[in-house]
């Protein structure tokens, strides 16, 4: 009654999640062009069983308020009115079919990015052979976001892009409590971050250390054929709520089926975006290169659809001979090699510190006169110490950081 009167709408009452799928199903059949709403009662159990049946019917979810007294819209209706109710709905009901006439009508929507064409509630991949800096990266990245500045010392696609301070989770699968307290010592070492700055994250950055964990998101029954639910589903949509990136390392402790094996790596790959879109929280997660290398988002190890369920992927090379540069061990290169929501972005390179902190040096960017594809031969020591890059101004190009 209480839905009926605050929507106009016809209302269907079903007990139990089994019935409400077999209403959902039936009503969607005798109704094709109707568009369904689940109104469930409040509770992370009932959400996840309302948003299963309505990723399997097309219908769409409106949850009860998380500080309601009550469970349900009844007890909504009692505590604050019917018009509070109302409203409640109005305001949170998206369905999920779109109307023509209503994006004409609305215009642009802005979706707010944690990096460029990362948004938030979608997925993203950090790949890289193994001890080029991943991990490393990572963590000043999270401390990036989390200070809402750049620390890169240069506004680049790994530039924080919500104009804000933002929580961001790290959940680090490879380094014990012992390794991941040294990492971000040195990280505050090189980076000179004051006492404000350290409270600040305290607040908005939450590593973990989860080593002896079982991560897996998706479990594989006998046969590695017999898929379902892992061990850490639901923490990992618990951490993900009020979070604007959870990071992943590595992709490979979230699930225990072969790598290669397509079909595996898409049901894990829909289980992290259902949970990045249902909590939108953008989820990052660092992943191997294949042995036969390749320089575009395909060269990712295993199944190809670790790579094609991302948004936006980036890459971390080491230098090679035809990047010509005077210091190779000392430069790692960072490029956007999938971005589906941006435009191309520059390649940038990083320079390896002590203790493997990682800091930026310079866009790589052939000057015109040179062929297509040429790489610009620069000497990372000298140009450091003309510039102080990272901190200072890069005078070798004129900008300021």
């Amino acid at each position: 009654d209480t839905l009926h009167a605050a929507t106009g709408d016809p209302i269907a009452a079903a007990g139990g999640y089994q019935f409400i799928r077999a209403v959902a199903e039936a009503l969607g059949e005798q109704y094709p062009h109707a568009e369904l709403v689940i109104y469930p009662d409040r509770g992370d159990a009932q959400a996840e069983s309302a948003r299963e049946i309505a990723r399997e019917t097309l219908s769409s979810v409106v949850l009860p308020p998380a500080d309601l007294g009550g469970t349900d819209y009844n007890d909504m209706a009692a505590e604050r009115g019917l018009e509070a109710v109302r409203e409640w709905i109005a305001s949170h009901c998206d369905s999920m079919r779109l109307r023509l006439t209503a994006i004409a009508e609305r215009g642009p929507i802005h979706i707010p990015e944690v990096l460029t064409g990362l948004p938030l509630g979608t997925l993203g991949m950090l790949m890289g052979q193994g001890a080029v800096g991943k991990t490393m990266l990572t963590l000043e990245l999270a401390a990036s976001i989390g200070l809402g500045r750049d620390l890169f010392g240069a506004s680049t696609f790994l530039s924080p892009a919500l104009g804000k301070p933002a929580r961001v989770n790290l959940l680090l699968g490879e380094d014990s409590r012992a390794q991941i307290h040294n990492r971000f010592h040195r990280i505050i070492q090189t980076l000179q971050l004051d006492e404000a700055d350290l409270e600040l994250l305290d607040r908005t950055l939450h590593p973990y250390s989860l080593d002896a964990t079982d991560m897996r998101v998706i479990e594989a029954g006998f046969g590695g054929k017999d898929l379902s639910t892992g061990a850490f589903h639901r923490a990992l949509r618990r951490i993900c709520r009020s979070a604007a990136l959870t990071i992943v390392d590595p992709l490979v402790r979230l699930h225990d089926s072969d790598e290669n094996d397509n079909a595996a790596a898409s049901a894990l790959m829909l289980a992290l975006a259902q949970i990045s879109a249902e909590t939108n929280c953008a989820i990052l997660v660092l992943h191997h290169v294949s042995k036969a290398g390749g320089s575009d988002w395909r060269s990712a190890r295993g199944a190809s659809a670790y790579t094609t369920a991302c948004r936006w992927v980036a890459k971390l090379s080491p230098a090679g001979e035809d990047d010509q540069l005077a210091e190779p061990d000392r430069a790692v290169k960072a490029e956007l090699v999938k971005h589906n929501y941006c435009a191309p972005q520059p390649a940038l390179w990083l320079e390896r510190g002590p203790h493997g902190v990682l800091r930026f040096d310079r866009f790589v960017v052939p000057p015109q006169s040179a062929a297509a594809g040429d790489a610009v031969a620069f000497d990372l020591r000298g140009i450091r110490d003309r510039a102080r890059l990272g901190f200072g101004r890069d005078r070798s190009l004129g900008a300021d950081d």
